[in-house]
């Protein structure tokens, strides 16, 4: 789901019946205020069901709950030749996608007569494993997927970035380093962004110092 279908799928956890049309928040309403207050709606009071959880591990348990095999757009950017991926996307579908890929790899590998051996297949386990930046790193992994705004396999550590205040607090810590190497990237490769609206206050504050550092040229 886009990021307001997600947060209008939690508002209608306190709705009475959970209907559309009993929702308070308009669809003009910027995400963020929208994020804001479900913030606070979720740390104040349990839903309609008398559950109590944060507005992240909402999130979590609604994206994990719903989670199905990965679009075939998923597929697809997996298969590209691509060494970095970044994503906003807190799921584990491009991860998904990337076992796939790799699965199918290494069965087209073993059908080559005498293509390999045991030490060869290990080899090439190597150069195919995804490193998962920053929750699951692998040293020496042949691609590496940035998970900028956090995972759903990492809720309790509150690495999902979803309100004002999350954004405000990106610039702290290891964000920071994430930031940065989605710079490296801007600065030294052609990027393809894929169902990204380009609104996101992280990314204009990361292409503003881009461009700072480039100057003129």
């Amino acid at each position: 789901p886009s990021w307001r279908s997600l947060l209008l799928a939690i508002e209608d956890q306190f709705t009475p019946n959970g209907r559309p049309d009993e929702r308070m928040l308009g669809r003009d309403v910027d995400p963020l205020l929208v994020a804001d207050w479900l913030d606070v709606l979720c740390k104040s009071r349990p839903d309609r069901e008398g559950k109590r959880a944060d507005i992240k591990q909402r999130i979590a348990d609604f994206l994990i709950e719903r989670s199905g095999y990965p679009s075939l757009l998923m597929y697809l950017l997996a298969a590209l030749p691509c060494k970095s991926y970044v994503t906003q996307n807190y799921d584990m579908h491009i991860e998904r996608a990337f076992t796939c890929r790799n699965i199918a790899e290494k069965k087209e590998v073993a059908r080559r007569p005498g293509a390999f051996d045991v030490g060869d297949v290990s080899a090439a386990a190597d150069d195919s494993s995804l490193s998962v930046i920053p929750y699951r790193p692998v040293k020496g992994a042949g691609r590496w997927v940035l998970k900028m705004h956090g995972c759903t396999s990492e809720p309790d550590t509150c690495s999902i970035v979803v309100t004002s205040s999350d954004y405000r607090d990106y610039e702290r810590g290891r964000k920071k380093a994430l930031a940065g190497l989605v710079q490296g990237n801007l600065l030294t490769s052609h990027i393809v962004f894929v169902g990204f609206g380009l609104g996101d206050p992280n990314y204009h504050r990361i292409v503003s110092e881009v461009r700072k550092a480039m100057g003129n040229s």
